[in-house]
């Protein structure tokens, strides 16, 4: 079919035979922390639009003939390098994942696999990556499709934030800290005011990134790099840590 801006695409059509959503409600569907289920954290549908967008695609709801609800995913079909069968991958992984489940999570193997979708867009901005990811690393209890959203988000916006930057360098860590693990992604684009830094969870990307760190009992921040730009780092407990609390 022809995709986003004339070019080849590929569109996926989801669709259930539940009670459907009010049209009321369709408008704000996809905003973060918007839930029609008793408990749900709202956070599902915002993150599978943020892949979609993140890759130059469209999420959104179609209309359906029958009961229930329809979306239709568009994407390229190759966006940033990336192969859309990928990226329909990571959005499937989010529709059907449980809100809730959480099991023990090896943080490095979610970086590895976020830097495997944005490996082209770094070379497409000719940006330098090193990476230091501590081998010793406990698991945490998390749900996986989350804590990779959160990554992708973060990585995203360094991407976005060196731009207009000379010297681009993305460098990732991750290892252990004094309450569980710690990862921080850190980049040399434009910085952040000091007055700002926790204004900037307020954002719609990076608002994600804190309510999935804090829905996992973790803490998120951002601070100024060590010569120029910003570092965000997280802090999650560890399995054995929370099962501890239990």
């Amino acid at each position: 079919m022809t995709g986003l801006d004339g070019n080849s695409g590929v569109a996926v059509y989801v669709q259930d035979s539940g009670l459907g959503i009010s049209s009321d409600r369709q408008e704000r569907i996809f905003e973060p922390f918007f839930t029609t289920k008793p408990g749900g954290t709202g956070l599902g549908l915002s993150i599978c639009r943020t892949i979609a967008e993140d890759h130059g695609g469209r999420l959104r709801l179609s209309k359906s003939d029958t009961r229930g609800t329809s979306f239709e995913l568009v994407l390229p079909i190759v966006t940033a390098g990336h192969h859309a069968g990928d990226v329909i991958t990571n959005v499937h992984a989010t529709f059907k994942s449980d809100e809730h489940e959480k099991v023990p999570t090896d943080v490095n193997k979610l970086i590895k696999t976020v830097l495997a979708l944005v490996y082209m867009d770094l070379r497409k901005h000719s940006i330098e990556y090193q990476q230091s990811l501590s081998e010793q690393l406990p698991p945490v209890m998390g749900n996986e499709v989350q804590l990779q959203q959160v990554i992708l988000n973060l990585m995203m916006s360094a991407i976005q934030a060196m731009k207009p930057a000379d010297h681009r360098v993305l460098s990732i860590k991750s290892k252990s800290a004094e309450r569980g693990v710690r990862v921080s992604i850190e980049h040399t684009g434009s910085g952040i005011d000091p007055s700002n830094y926790d204004s900037i969870f307020k954002r719609m990307g990076l608002a994600v990134c804190r309510s999935i760190i804090e829905s996992h009992n973790g803490k998120i921040w951002a601070s100024a790099g060590a010569s120029r730009g910003a570092i965000f780092q997280f802090e999650l407990p560890t399995s054995e840590t929370q099962f501890a609390k239990t």
